[in-house]
């Protein structure tokens, strides 16, 4: 079986949720969507739930902005859109993370409008450096696991969860061999990695392992076209359609990124042995979000190391529209980067009204200027 087939297989299964729903018409179990990032989807698992990521890429809002103001980004009014239209119809429960203002504050209408059994908001600390941050923590992770329970009606033991932790390990270190070959290789598209990526998170894991293991092994016995030039992507998110593909045609590759539909996701495994302390230490050594603050991880330092380790010829910063979070330290990334000579471009993303014109042409002249011929 070839690369392509493989991705043709896993395009099948993500197709309006298909794997997921069948999931759920086999098993008769609950499916409980989480919102990226952070979100420990092992405790999901282990209280009998699927857990599946929510991706809110539409190009239309029409009924979530008779509820959100303009200047929510296209994301989570992507996101309101399809609860709204019912293309989420399979989802028993939702799980925001305090990680920014709008998924604080939008688990209201959540609540009032889509009528889930669940709906839980996860107040993680933002400032990880104070000495508070890692015990107010883990009495999140036991509220949370207290609402699974309740909700579930299943107990999240010690051997649930252990055996669920070694599935999601599986799936990390498969995706982190997967990126290695990426930056020797170059053997996807940027389009298909992070389809790739996005198919850990919206299909049961068991089912991913055996994709990604074939994808594997694919990729190990293939060869490179070498012909792309590497850049290091900086963000929150990124969609597996229009700005992917335009990278594709400037033939700028991404062989590393801080995107939490990315190398974020499966950058770090989980100790099962000690469930409080490894969800803890885990989520305190992430690589730096915009939404945390910490001192032991600075953005800057993080990207510079992350293009000088990949042999990146430059990084491209993909910020969604109105993320206060992303405009307030990119200028001090920014300068940083400067004075280490790191060549770096600035592209800001509405996912409802982005111009992908413009947007080709000023990736293309980023290309040029990294050497693209």
């Amino acid at each position: 079986m070839s690369v392509k087939q493989v991705i043709a297989e896993i395009r099948k299964e993500l197709d309006n949720f298909t794997a997921v729903r069948k999931w759920k018409e086999e098993t008769g179990q609950k499916v409980i969507g989480w919102f990226p990032p952070d979100v420990p989807e092992e405790l999901i698992a282990a209280a009998g739930a699927l857990p599946v990521g929510i991706s809110g890429f539409r190009p239309e809002t029409r009924l979530a902005e008779a509820h959100l103001p303009r200047y929510v980004c296209s994301f989570m009014r992507g996101s309101l859109e399809m609860a709204l239209r019912g293309e989420l119809d399979f989802l028993d429960g939702v799980v925001f993370p305090h990680a920014c203002d709008t998924k604080k504050h939008i688990v209201g209408l959540w609540e009032r409008n889509c009528r889930f059994g669940f709906v839980h908001n996860l107040l993680f600390p933002r400032q990880l450096n104070l000495p508070s941050a890692q015990k107010y923590y883990r009495q999140e992770i036991l509220r949370f696991c207290s609402a699974l329970e309740s909700f579930t009606g299943s107990k999240i033991t010690t051997e649930k969860y252990q055996h669920i932790v070694a599935i999601y390990n599986q799936n990390r270190q498969l995706l982190r061999e997967i990126l290695r070959l990426q930056g020797e290789k170059q053997l996807l598209s940027n389009e298909d990695f992070y389809l790739v990526v996005m198919s850990s998170m919206l299909m049961p894991k068991t089912e991913s392992n055996f994709f990604l293991t074939k994808l594997l092994n694919e990729l190990t016995h293939g060869k490179g076209s070498q012909n792309m030039v590497p850049v290091v992507l900086s963000g929150s998110l990124v969609e597996t359609n229009g700005f992917l593909k335009i990278l594709d045609n400037c033939r700028l590759i991404a062989v590393g990124d801080d995107l939490y539909t990315g190398y974020r996701y499966f950058c770090l495994d989980v100790d099962g042995e000690d469930m409080l302390g490894g969800l803890t230490k885990r989520h305190f050594n992430q690589i730096p979000y915009s939404g945390y603050y910490s001192e032991r991880h600075q953005k800057s330092e993080f990207l510079a190391s992350l293009a000088t380790e990949r042999r990146a010829a430059g990084i491209i910063f993909i910020h969604l529209m109105f993320c206060e979070q992303e405009n307030y330290e990119y200028p001090e990334v920014k300068q940083y980067l400067d004075r280490k000579n790191i060549p770096s471009i600035r592209i800001e993303l509405d996912y409802q009204t982005q111009a992908w014109g413009q947007l080709s042409t000023r990736l293309q002249s980023f290309a040029e200027m990294l050497g693209v011929v």
